[in-house]
């Protein structure tokens, strides 16, 4: 491995481990993430640290500040909902559209995700291991799509749809609820019934903000 594949590797894991931290609580809305902190955390240099910031600025995770530094995003309702708006638009068609090209391996992983989403516990750690397992299951559903402006839209969102999920989840526990549509949409695409699999995620994600927002 050379000098910038192990630095892409180090800012990736940063990355990820500052997202679970988020997803889990330990770094709440709103909060300063001190460089100098997280890198002697984490065990690394600030350079690959900085790089993650850069990588979850540009996820909608955290927002720099000239003066404040970066901080951990604040999602309220109405940027919420727009974000949803966006996966209403848009997920259903590609995942319609990613159903002819879906076989047994990538039905696999799906199933495989949803596996990992039911193992999750229900504390924070848990919350956070279900919302990243969610997140992948959307993702793996629509990955077949041949449309790779519709995956991009789509997956620009994924982080800031797993954010949201945990900051509903902690006010209603929906996820039982969110499990059976989950397995039924995978039951439909692997039917290949793409009207049945199009009704069924445009009712689970407009579903599930109708939940968070009551």
């Amino acid at each position: 491995m050379n000098d910038d594949e192990t630095h892409r590797s180090r800012a990736e894991y940063v990355a990820d481990w500052l997202e679970l931290a988020i997803l889990r609580g330990e770094l709440a809305a709103g909060e300063r993430i001190v460089e100098s902190v997280w890198a002697e955390r984490l065990h690394v240099s600030k350079t690959p640290l900085r790089e993650a910031l850069r990588v979850l600025d540009s996820k909608g995770v955290v927002t720099s500040h000239a003066y404040k530094g970066t901080v951990v995003r604040s999602i309220d309702q109405t940027a919420a909902r727009h974000v949803f708006e966006v996966r209403l638009l848009n997920e259903p068609e590609a995942v319609v559209r990613a159903i002819p090209f879906h076989d047994a391996a990538s039905l696999g992983l799906c199933e495989e995700a949803l596996a990992a989403a039911r193992d999750s516990g229900d504390g924070q750690s848990g919350l956070a291991d279900r919302s990243i397992a969610n997140r992948r299951f959307h993702t793996l559903l629509y990955r077949p799509c041949e449309n790779a402006h519709l995956r991009r839209i789509l997956d620009e969102i994924q982080d800031q749809v797993a954010m949201i999920s945990v900051a509903g989840w902690r006010r209603h526990a929906t996820w039982v609820d969110e499990e059976c549509e989950h397995d039924a949409i995978l039951d439909a695409v692997r039917r290949k019934d793409t009207e049945l699999a199009r009704d069924l995620i445009t009712k689970h994600i407009s579903g599930f903000f109708s939940r968070l927002d009551s």
